[in-house]
């Protein structure tokens, strides 16, 4: 008989542990869904209100929304201030890679080249580049493009690009728009972006953060700053980036980049605004919390 209640016990707490799993999964599905609603819907009202303001924003600004209790940031930037991966030539990529994945100068050279050679219309490898062979060699299922990247996280493709230098540099680049000349602006370019221009400086990108914070940007050359890469075009991309913390003290975040350049004439919109990409839904991990589940 004591045996029979004993599994029996073992029984219900097993079932019990399996509701107690379900519901947190439940509910993380919930909360999950509610964040991209609360965020997208943000980034829209962001888009619409650019669009709708008559002084089209330079610097970088920060739009908030309230729905119901929730609080929805938006910081808004121009695509200008980063990194264009289809138009960057191969010295500002090697930059990219060195200095924001911290990479040993001749692989970072290796990606900048791979890079290009998925982008370009032709199949003739670059020194140390990859076109069809070496990514047959490799066993791959695809191959190159040669075409120019849709997305950022196409760059995930590249032979050698894998998901931990990619993490590090997806806040840093864009696909938006035509990409200007390759060049990025300093004058709205986020301090990472400046950290790379400046070649791996972090005390150079800091003191520009600062002298733009103090409006002395608006009396600045661009090519004054000794910055590779750097030049004052600005553009009609844009890119969003909502954030939101919910009732349960989790960060969630989302990026869009959108353009409000001539979107209704040339897209046969109905909208003042192009969406042109969204970012995927991101849980922001505290450095706490990373730490906790590292240790166990």
């Amino acid at each position: 008989m004591l045996w029979m209640v004993a599994a029996l016990t073992i029984l219900v707490s097993g079932v019990l542990y399996s509701v107690r799993v379900d519901t947190r999964v439940a509910s993380g599905h919930l909360e999950r869904a509610r964040a991209t609603a609360l965020l997208d819907g943000a980034l829209r009202l962001a888009a619409a209100e650019l669009a709708a303001s008559p002084n089209v924003p330079v610097k970088p600004l920060q739009l908030i929304y309230k729905v119901g209790e929730a609080e929805i940031a938006v910081d808004v930037a121009l695509a200008s201030g980063f990194i264009h991966l289809n138009t960057a030539p191969e010295t500002l990529l090697t930059d990219l890679f060195a200095h924001a994945a911290a990479l040993p100068p001749d692989q970072a050279a290796t990606l900048a080249q791979r890079l290009i050679d998925w982008r370009d219309a032709d199949e003739d490898r670059a020194p140390v580049g990859a076109e069809r062979a070496e990514y047959e060699a490799q066993g791959l299922t695809y191959v190159p493009r040669n075409e120019h990247l849709r997305r950022p996280d196409d760059a995930g493709q590249v032979l050698g690009l894998v998901a931990g230098v990619y993490d590090s540099i997806r806040d840093l680049v864009t696909t938006a728009g035509t990409g200007g000349d390759g060049t990025v602006n300093p004058l709205v370019a986020p301090e990472a972006v400046l950290a790379v221009l400046a070649r791996g400086d972090q005390a150079r990108a800091r003191e520009l953060v600062a002298m733009r914070q103090a409006g002395v940007e608006q009396t600045l050359d661009v090519t004054s700053l000794g910055l590779a890469h750097a030049s004052a075009w600005t553009g009609r991309d844009y890119r969003l980036r909502a954030t939101y913390r919910s009732h349960e003290a989790e960060e969630w975040s989302r990026a869009a980049w959108v353009s409000l350049e001539g979107a209704m004439q040339r897209h046969s919109s109905r909208l003042p605004w192009r969406w042109l990409y969204a970012e995927e839904l991101r849980r922001i991990v505290e450095p706490a919390e990373q730490w906790t589940k590292a240790s166990h």
